[in-house]
């Protein structure tokens, strides 16, 4: 029984290929997701989304219908899809220690569990904060006064580009498992344009992944988040 935390989910390998490839596509696609919606200033349809995207890996597209304001729920929405890509919590690419320690811990105590019966059970919010997983989102998506659908929304549509919107994705809409208590120690802690990572220095540590991007590592490094990667 495999146990590894950062494997994709084949659940849904029978409706929807993933592997590196897909994945990779996926987010071509959903950047320009977010570059229309910025450009023409208007939400993505769950048709129009679904012409291109019939079903995602992890989850599904549905932007909340009664919102007020629906550019913005649209702009989240398509963030969340980007940062849970992979899996929200296995298959997330990004475990911080103690979150793994936890996994691991209950692994151990109930061994007839597969790993997404682990992760189900672990992410329930009746459990106290040191004994339940957390979807961090590394560059906080819209709480506080440095937020990612702010500053997408402040963009001007007139000199925006699909691969300045590609790339800013790639280096802020990042999701990683943390326990609840360490969620509550990032939780008001501004986002950094620049490293969306070092919300985190001094308070959470990475469990190391092979399959990290090169840019992603370069960031994880300059906020000593992994001994291993440390000079």
């Amino acid at each position: 029984m495999s146990y590894n935390v950062f494997q994709y989910d084949e659940r849904r390998s029978k409706k929807v290929k993933v592997d590196e490839d897909n994945i990779k596509e996926l987010r071509e696609i959903l950047a320009e997701f977010v570059f229309l919606c910025l450009k023409e200033e208007r939400p993505v349809s769950k048709e129009d989304f679904e012409k291109k995207i019939k079903i995602l890996p992890v989850g599904s597209y549905s932007p909340r219908k009664d919102s007020k304001d629906k550019f913005r729920a649209c702009l989240k929405d398509l963030i969340w899809k980007y940062t849970e890509l992979t899996g929200k919590y296995c298959g997330c690419q990004y475990w911080s220690v103690a979150a793994k320690s936890l996994f691991d811990q209950d692994r151990n105590s109930s061994p007839m569990k597969d790993r997404y019966q682990l992760a189900k059970c672990l992410c329930d919010r009746k459990l106290i904060d040191n004994n339940r997983f957390e979807h961090e989102h590394v560059f906080p998506i819209k709480r506080g006064c440095e937020n990612f659908v702010d500053y997408l929304s402040g963009l001007s549509k007139s000199s925006i580009s699909h691969n300045e919107i590609k790339a800013l994705l790639d280096r802020l809409a990042v999701g990683c498992v943390v326990t609840g208590s360490e969620h509550k120690k990032v939780h008001k802690i501004p986002g950094n344009f620049e490293n969306p990572w070092l919300r985190y220095e001094g308070k959470i540590q990475l469990v190391p992944n092979p399959n990290w991007q090169p840019p992603q590592i370069a960031l994880i490094k300059q906020a000593r988040l992994v001994l291993a990667l440390q000079p």
